[in-house]
């Protein structure tokens, strides 16, 4: 069995963290597997794509056409990723731990290989697809050479509903913090690509009066522009890696994720946080809030209820838990989830 998907080339991220829990899950159950990398520092197989791949120059990852060389580097990497599946022998089973509809339709019409299993990030819009894509789907999952998964719940039935194609609910895999004596701090975690301002992150800040926070926010803002008392906040840094990460998870007691409109994907954030033990606060309009809310680690809120729930919360809500339990809860159903997903039920 090879795993991999389309970010190996990433030392941040979960992309390396999510092969990496693939592999160690396969191995639990007896089951042999490699990392195809494009990465030569990470992985089992190797593969030399610097013909074909542009990197994104060091000066620019922080300058102001950021975005857009983003986008070309992402547009190189799909290249090189898809020249290195398209040569892969036919009785191997490829397992794309993470990709988009794309990547799926690019696999399904050049990949060889006998077996495929894909899980995708979200699902198509409906109308931006062919039916000649939504067919070569539905053929290959009739013909059991595609197993296929979905992230998140709403992105299950969205997917069943608008192009008749069944998947199973594979939330994100991602690795949880060890629990620090002195778990106290709060954290306000922004993801990298939040299209916010800085008066929006000003206010949120504000929120939490005279707590110690933690703080990640999205790429492009200046923290010299932000109020920041510095005797009671700290910058989580942008692009480190997932262990790097699980220090400051380590730290939290309390979290509170601003993401919005969040349809039909999902977050390795929360899923990090409520296996690490960590309280979680979420908006209601995203569709991760649905898919975790049987565990009582997380607070589902609104802009309306949401100072009196961050009070609730921060105030009352902590010292009835037992984080460990919930932590364990969720732990044990993301494994079973991969597990029931990874171990090939097609022999």
């Amino acid at each position: 069995m090879i795993l991999t998907n389309q970010w190996t080339e990433y030392a941040h991220g979960h992309a390396r963290t999510e092969l990496r829990l693939a592999k160690l899950l396969l191995s639990e159950k007896g089951i042999s597997s490699e990392i195809l990398s494009i990465s030569s520092n990470f992985g089992d197989i190797f593969s030399d794509v610097e013909n074909y791949y542009k990197r994104i120059p060091s000066y620019l990852i922080r300058g102001p056409i950021y975005r857009k060389s983003l986008m070309s580097q992402e547009r190189n990497l799909a290249t090189s990723w898809g020249k290195v599946i398209n040569g892969l022998p036919e009785d191997n089973h490829l397992v794309i731990t993470s990709g988009y509809w794309p990547q799926l339709i690019q696999v399904l019409r050049k990949c060889t290989c006998n077996r495929i299993t894909f899980r995708l990030i979200s699902p198509p819009h409906a109308g931006t697809i062919a039916s000649r894509e939504q067919k070569l789907v539905q053929n290959f999952l009739s013909s059991r050479k595609l197993k296929l998964g979905i992230e998140t719940l709403d992105g299950l039935e969205y997917l069943q509903l608008n192009f008749r194609i069944k998947a199973e609910y594979v939330p994100p895999l991602t690795t949880f913090a060890t629990r620090t004596v002195n778990r106290s701090k709060i954290g306000i975690i922004w993801s990298v690509t939040d299209q916010v301002s800085t008066s929006q992150i000003n206010r949120v800040i504000s929120l939490f009066r005279n707590k110690k926070l933690l703080i990640k926010l999205p790429l492009g803002i200046n923290q010299d522009d932000l109020n920041l008392d510095k005797s009671r906040i700290e910058i989580i840094p942008n692009g480190i890696s997932d262990e790097l990460f699980e220090n400051y998870l380590g730290q939290l007691q309390t979290a509170y994720l601003p993401h919005k409109n969040y349809k039909l994907r999902g977050s390795g954030l929360i899923t990090s946080m409520i296996g690490s033990g960590i309280v979680v606060i979420v908006d209601e309009d995203n569709s991760f809030a649905r898919d975790f809310d049987f565990s009582k680690l997380v607070i589902v809120t609104n802009d309306a209820n949401l100072q009196s729930d961050l009070d609730i919360t921060l105030n009352e809500r902590n010292q009835f838990l037992n984080r460990d339990i919930e932590a364990e809860n969720l732990r044990a159903f993301i494994h079973k989830q991969w597990t029931d997903f990874l171990v090939d039920d097609r022999e």
